[in-house]
Parts: C-alpha cells; sequence; structure tokens
C-alpha cells in the first residue's frame, strides 16, 4: 500500500483544494529529511551502545518509522478523494477481497466467511477504493479475533432506505464504547503500533461515495462495521456472464 510521495504531490495537488494543497506539499517537504533521520538511525544501529542508549535508539527509530506510516496513510486519505466510479457487482468485489485476504498473514487460522441471501448487489464506485475499504475492516478483524475464531461479512440491500450495505463481523474482545465513538478520527487508535489513519480513510472513502460507516460493539454482537452505500439500479448497467462472476 506504499505511495510514491516524492513522484505524485506536484501532480495530485493540482486536482486539490488549496487547504488539500497545503497538506501535499508538506507531506512532500517532510519526506526527504524524513529519510535522512531513519537512515541516520538505521546506522547507529551497526554501533555498540549502552543498554540505556540501545533502548533510547529503539524508541527513535519505532517513533520515526510511525512517522512515516502517518505521512503514507495521510497521502492515501489526500488521494482517494479522487475517485473513478463504475458500476459494481459488490457480490463479485467481496468474493475477491475474501480470496485476496487469504494470502495474508494475519489471515492465518482464521475463518473467513460470505453470507448473503442475495445474487447481485449493484452500486455505483471506485473499485480499487472500496476493495481497500473491506481490505482495512477485514484486516482489522482479523487482528481482533484469536486463532481459530471468524470473521463473517454480511452483504444485502436495505428495501426501505434503498441502500446496499456490507457488514464485516468479529467476535473478538468488544471494544469500550467510550473508544468506539473516536476510531474514525483521524491520528486516534488504541493500538500500539497503529497511526490512527485506517478507519479514519475507510470512513473518508465511503462518505465520497455517498455513503456512511457505523460501528457496534457488545459482548452480545461482537464487533460490527457496517458499510453503506446507495444502491444502484440494475436495469441501467451492463450485464454480466456468469463466467465473469466466477461461477
Amino acid at each position: 500500500m506504499g505511495i510514491n510521495v516524492n513522484n505524485q504531490t506536484e501532480e495530485l495537488a493540482i486536482s486539490l483544494s488549496s487547504p488539500d494543497q497545503h497538506m501535499a506539499a508538506l507531506i512532500h517537504e517532510m519526506k526527504s529529511p524524513l529519510t535522512v533521520i531513519l537512515s541516520g538511525l538505521s546506522a547507529l544501529n551497526q554501533v555498540e551502545l549502552s543498554e540505556k542508549n540501545r533502548l533510547r535508539l529503539t524508541l527513535a527509530l519505532e517513533e520515526t518509522l510511525r512517522l512515516r506510516r502517518m505521512l503514507k496513510e495521510s497521502w492515501l486519505a489526500l488521494k482517494y478523494e479522487q475517485l473513478n466510479k463504475q458500476p459494481l457487482d459488490l457480490y463479485v468485489l467481496l468474493t475477491e477481497t475474501l480470496r485476496l485476504m487469504c494470502v495474508f498473514p494475519v489471515a492465518a487460522k482464521r475463518h473467513l466467511r460470505l453470507r448473503t441471501n442475495v445474487s447481485t448487489v449493484w452500486t455505483l464506485g471506485d473499485c480499487d477504493h472500496l476493495k481497500q475499504v473491506f481490505l482495512n475492516l477485514i484486516i482489522n478483524a482479523c487482528e481482533a479475533t484469536p486463532p481459530g475464531g471468524e470473521i463473517t461479512c454480511y452483504l444485502g440491500v436495505n428495501t426501505t432506505t434503498n441502500q446496499v450495505y456490507v457488514t464485516v463481523q468479529n467476535w473478538g474482545d468488544p471494544i469500550l464504547p467510550e473508544r468506539l465513538s473516536l476510531l474514525t478520527q483521524p491520528f486516534v487508535t488504541f493500538k500500539t503500533n497503529g497511526t490512527g489513519m485506517g478507519l479514519a480513510i475507510v470512513k473518508q472513502i465511503v462518505e465520497n461515495h455517498n455513503g456512511h460507516l457505523h460501528l457496534a460493539s457488545s459482548h452480545d454482537i461482537g464487533t460490527r462495521v457496517t458499510v453503506y452505500l446507495p444502491k444502484q439500479s440494475q436495469q441501467i448497467l451492463p450485464s454480466i456472464t456468469s463466467t465473469e462472476r466466477g461461477a
């Protein structure tokens, strides 16, 4: 998921609003000195140090790497404002995403399930960006689930609101209510090595698709993150064959 900030900043800034142009420029300016700092710290890591100084160096490296991840994810947040919306069958997209997840180490010894009572669920969206949404949510669910546990994706249609929805559920330890409302805020994280940008980016992508995100967590229902998106009328979309659906 890495982004070459140096090569893409100028091109992206042309299409962004003024505040976002400043953010893109800031990310660009921070990248070079951060690379120099990491190079210096990595060189020091090869030198024999006292236990106290070794601890200081380790902490400095960890925090610098975390800052680099934050810059990359902040860059992604800007990048995700640029959408290429096309008709999408969410059943196909979710099936592909779950197949891709099987090769991720974090999914090892976890059981991934897709449950739905519909054969096609159409929306209008950017395939790559929505796939990233579902990958992020499933990865989060895997991280919260002990080996042998189950992560379930529910796909359906709410005919009352004319929306489609995808719910990712896990049965790990529930999230405290006072934390739940903070999880989609930028730079807020309760993970040891988290950057606090994952769910913030997910929320932004979903809202850029005229949808919304809902989080719920308790001992009774597990942790559920639901993506709601506008339902697209199938009649105006091109038909697809059973081969294209992966049948």
